[in-house]
């Protein structure tokens, strides 16, 4: 069996469904990665660029159509519902219902490569953010300039795009911490002066400059 077939992030609040749908979409070659809550995927979608979200509507954390909404623009991943019988006949946009049932597997391998192909086909059109010269492809956690890619680790993308979307506010270490490491600054003032100190020899030399603010936080703007 061919492998690497494309990534699946399966989100359903069901333990035997999630297993069966894992083991075989797992022997068919696709990647899977599996949780029962958001909040868990939320975690997820900061680290793996699925192709396909199998979503289940209902969470125990949330609703499935709400999540879907929340990260539509951020994803070029297709999703596909897990919805109860009374639920396929539900449309939205191009997303795909599929029946919530053990005999639904079937299904879910005979459009998984057709959701892949297509996640593959749109990835040109995903969600990208324009700051002045700076380009946020905020799938791939990727950043422009003048079309060249800038190097850059997923922390200091986090850390650069929380600063970028902020421009000429000043952001305090609290919520730097928070937001990118989803730590608090307590013990961790250290490695974020270092993480500013090595995100500045990053983004001196393109016109920008990060200043820092005694006891307030931070300061991203342009230098030129």
């Amino acid at each position: 069996m061919d492998k690497n077939k494309g990534i699946m992030l399966l989100i359903v609040n069901e333990g035997t469904l999630t297993h069966i749908n894992s083991q075989a979409l797992g022997t068919w070659g696709y990647k899977i990665y599996t949780t029962s809550t958001l909040a868990e995927a939320r975690r997820l979608l900061s680290v793996v660029v699925p192709d396909v979200i199998m979503l289940d509507m209902f969470l125990l954390d949330g609703s499935g159509y709400d999540f879907c909404n929340e990260v539509r623009d951020t994803t070029s991943a297709h999703i596909i519902f897990l919805a109860s019988m009374s639920d396929t006949a539900m449309n939205n946009n191009d997303d795909t219902y599929i029946a919530k049932t053990v005999h639904s597997i079937e299904e879910n391998i005979v459009k998984a490569p057709a959701a892949v192909k297509r996640s593959k086909t749109d990835i040109k059109n995903v969600h990208l953010i324009q700051k002045d010269k700076l380009i946020f492809n905020v799938v791939t956690m990727q950043v422009f300039v003048d079309d060249k890619l800038l190097e850059l680790t997923p922390y200091e993308y986090s850390l650069l795009l929380l600063l970028a979307e902020n421009e000429g506010a000043v952001i305090s270490a609290d919520q730097i911490c928070e937001t990118v490491w989803k730590v608090p600054l307590m013990g961790n003032k250290g490695a974020l002066q270092t993480a500013i100190s090595r995100l500045r020899q990053k983004i001196e030399p393109l016109g920008y400059v990060i200043v820092a603010q005694r006891g307030k936080g931070y300061l991203f703007e342009k230098d030129y």
